[in-house]
């Protein structure tokens, strides 16, 4: 028999924890989630249950590095590995393949996935890779494979597998097609044994911010979707293509849930079916559970389309125990809807959502930000929906993603052939969600992640904070879910605030006559074909929004991204930068460097188009703000006074003297690396009479007086060109009364993690600040006087 690894090989990324596995899209998160993946995990058991050995080895869930996994492969000795992959990974695994190769060069390797399924010969002639399964069940193919590998190593030869492609002896590629169901093969889909759970870990995949039961498990009621025709859905297009639909019977899937209950303890069920089949299927299923009492046991969510089932099945759902809806809303526009051949009415959500809320269930919503064809407007037409849902109670949670075109799907094709997309069209690593990928006809990349991370800033309304508080928080369980929820939000608006890579405004755009072709083609294909009928409510009214209030901030406001929470200092001294950087122009001439942290100044450089260097001693640190600039800012890890072999045209200290012991060597250093018509600009706070724990959490020494200040930058040898005050002193009192944490480690371990140590009430303060930055303003009326909360100075160096 063989002995045989199925899992994923190490994926570690400074962009975030990558969710590859039984996922639609790709995203690589800030806050971890591990979704179970379950056609793997029925593969594994399958090659199991015919007697092979197996080895469930996922290094993502597991967090292990390439020596951690190449050891456990050494111990092992497996003569088999499949794992699964994707578009915007596929390149890193193809380098992963030949690592793997080079060191077990014996071991065959096995891939799968939506991206090989649709380019097959493309990873043959990249890698090193031995086979690749072409289609959707690829459980079925890879136990048709290890058997017969372990037939051929008995010495009987015979064909490979069809949908299985390889290479020959000669090396060429060999098309096998596509691993099918076929109406004479004796095969049916409920042959599929349910996942062995101890051999997959399921307790490694219990990070499901959604789910609130625990243990929670994923299983599949069907592959994929009954629709099946939307056109940016991968898994629609080439894991399951038309007429390669198949849904388990109601009676095999309630089996797996009382296996689940009974040998689990399983608290809460998704089934992860592109939509739970419906009618008489549907029915059946509840029935069962309501009959046989499970729906008393276990919670079961589901994904699920609008205008699939009435407000009857709705209320019968809730009966059988069903407990969260998901729904894929994508658009609040409908020619977007029909575009994407959708099927459903957008002007009857507002129905079906209060149809599902009635009957008791959660109501959870997905839509896309960054359609082609999408005007600002458009898209703020979605947020409008999806805000108004929300405050209204109709709908629960809502998750903002930015479209990705995968390879495969129509609108790949489309955006490849007309120009749509922002890189080449085998870029795929620029598909990882971690930029737009798409041209728009008016909006820029940052607009787009904008518009999408505002959409998470829906959550920190009053308004929805109240209905969630009087509708869903009623036990101990509740408060730890939402909980869970709010790390969640707060780690998505992480996610989309990240930095697109930089182009010309200009090549972001679509020209006209990309436009007019685009235009064109905007069509109503299947919307007859909606399952329930239009009922009594009217259409949803559109109201216009300013689009210089987008992030519901002024325009300046919103073109610099943030690491950190937005706070009144921070925003006056950005304002203040580029006062300065408008009164002396040469300073864009000057090769910089700056002590970095999490990169937020180099972000304001980099869109001056400046040459430099950012350096910190967090690596943490570096590597955030890598992800921010483009080529021109060279970001290292380093100690600043080791630097000796160059000189600077402008350095920047912002926020950093105040965590230096010596200070006074520091500035001398910093004379000594500067041009002699070079620039000092620094920035540090003031006032020792509010030094307090706030202080000390984030590793400061002390705070500053202005006549020290000045006094200790003459004696380093630095001419003063301006000295500002400014942000308000009571705010920086009630900052530093707030804080009542324990201050925690040396000073020096607070200054390393300082760019990302934050209080709690900073989630909360700020954003409330934030509604009234007009009056921030004011800020400037106490420039010249000694009563702000910080100092802000431009030096030059004094030349004798």
């Amino acid at each position: 028999m063989m002995k045989v690894l199925v899992g994923f090989p190490p994926m570690q990324s400074p962009l975030g924890t990558p969710l590859l596995s039984q996922n639609r899209q790709f995203q690589y998160f800030e806050k971890p989630t591990f979704l179970y993946p379950v056609v793997l995990g029925t593969a594994a058991t399958m090659v199991k249950k015919k007697g092979h050995e197996v080895i469930w080895g996922d290094a993502i869930a597991r967090d292990m590095s390439w020596k951690e996994y190449d050891e456990m492969i050494e111990r092992e000795k497996p003569e088999v590995f499949l794992f699964e992959t994707k578009a915007p990974v596929v390149k890193k695994h193809w380098q992963a393949i030949d690592h793997l190769k080079a060191k077990f060069p014996e071991m065959k390797i096995v891939i799968c996935g939506d991206h090989v399924s649709y380019l097959p010969r493309e990873s043959l002639e990249n890698s090193e890779v031995d086979y690749v399964i072409n289609g959707g069940y690829y459980d079925f193919a890879f136990m048709d494979l290890v058997d017969w590998l372990n037939d051929k190593k008995k010495g009987n030869e015979g064909r490979v597998p069809e949908g299985i492609w390889y290479r020959d002896a000669s090396g060429n590629v060999v098309e096998n097609g596509r691993f099918e169901f076929y109406q004479d093969s004796g095969r049916d889909i409920n042959d599929a044994p349910f996942p062995d759970r101890v051999l997959t870990k399921y307790m490694d995949y219990q990070d499901e911010f959604n789910l609130k039961g625990r243990p929670q498990f994923y299983i599949m009621s069907a592959r994929d979707c009954a629709w099946g025709k939307c056109t940016f859905c991968v898994w629609d297009h080439a894991l399951y293509p038309k007429g390669s639909y198949k849904q388990r019977t109601p009676e095999n899937t309630f089996e797996e849930v009382k296996h689940l209950v009974d040998d689990f303890g399983a608290k809460e069920i998704f089934d992860d079916a592109g939509t739970i089949p419906p009618g008489s299927w549907l029915r059946r299923f509840c029935e069962l559970m309501i009959e046989s009492g499970y729906n008393k046991k276990v919670m079961y969510s589901c994904n699920m389309r609008f205008g699939w089932v009435d407000a009857e099945m709705y209320k019968l759902m809730r009966k059988a125990g069903f407990r969260l809806l998901k729904y894929g809303l994508e658009s609040g526009c409908q020619k977007t809807i029909d575009k994407l051949d959708k099927g459903t009415d957008v002007s009857k959500v507002y129905e079906h959502c209060k149809d599902a809320k009635d009957a008791g269930l959660t109501v959870h919503i997905t839509m896309m930000v960054g359609y082609p064809w999408e005007s600002k407007s458009d898209a703020m037409r979605t947020f409008n929906l999806a805000k108004d849902l929300m405050h209204k109670g109709l709908v629960d949670i809502h998750q903002s993603t930015v479209v990705m075109p995968y390879p495969g799907t129509p609108l790949y094709e489309e955006a490849a052939r007309e120009g749509w997309l922002r890189f080449d069209k085998t870029d795929y690593e620029k598909l990882a969600m971690d930029q737009p990928a798409l041209r728009t006809i008016e909006m820029s990349p940052e607009e787009v992640q904008g518009i999408c991370k505002l959409n998470y800033k829906i959550y920190l309304d009053p308004r929805y904070v109240w209905q969630h508080a009087k509708s869903r928080i009623k036990s101990w369980e509740d408060v730890k879910y939402t909980f869970e929820g709010v790390t969640a939000v707060i780690g998505h608006m992480k996610d989309f605030s990240r930095k697109p890579d930089k182009k010309s405004f200009d090549k972001e755009l679509l020209n006209s006559e990309q436009i007019a072709r685009m235009d064109a083609n905007l069509h109503n294909p299947r919307q007859d074909l909606v399952a329930i009928k239009a009922g009594k409510k009217g259409a949803i009214p559109y109201k216009h929004v300013d689009e210089d209030l987008i992030s519901g901030r002024p325009l300046e406001m919103k073109q610099t991204p943030k690491e950190r929470y937005p706070n009144p200092s921070r925003y006056q001294r950005n304002r203040l930068l580029k006062k300065i950087f408008l009164k002396y122009t040469d300073l864009k001439d000057k090769y910089f460097i700056d002590i970095c942290g999490t990169g937020e100044i180099l972000v304001l450089m980099d869109n001056y188009n400046m040459k430099g260097e950012g350096i910190d001693l967090s690596e943490e640190s570096c590597n955030i703000s890598r992800q921010k600039v483009s080529n021109n800012i060279q970001v290292k890890v380093g100690d600043y006074m080791d630097i000796e072999d160059r000189k600077y045209g402008l350095i920047l200290m912002i926020d950093v003297l105040e965590h230096i012991k010596e200070d006074g060597s520091f500035l001398k250093k910093t004379n000594e690396i500067l041009e002699d018509d070079g620039y000092y600009l620094i920035n540090v706070p003031a006032k020792m009479s509010i030094f307090g724990k706030a202080d000390e959490a984030v590793g400061h020494y002390r705070r500053y007086e202005k006549e020290d200040m000045i006094k200790l930058l003459k004696d380093n040898g630095f001419e003063i060109m301006d000295f500002w005050s400014y942000g308000f002193p009571i705010l920086g009192r009630i900052y530093s009364l707030l804080w009542n944490s324990e201050v925690k480690g040396s000073k020096e371990e607070n200054t390393i993690k300082s760019g990302t140590t934050h209080p709690n009430f900073m989630r909360y303060l700020y954003p409330v600040v934030g509604k009234f930055y007009w009056l921030l303003n004011m800020q400037d009326l106490i420039l010249n006087t000694n009563v702000g909360s910080q100092y802000l100075i431009l030096c030059k160096k004094k030349v004798e």
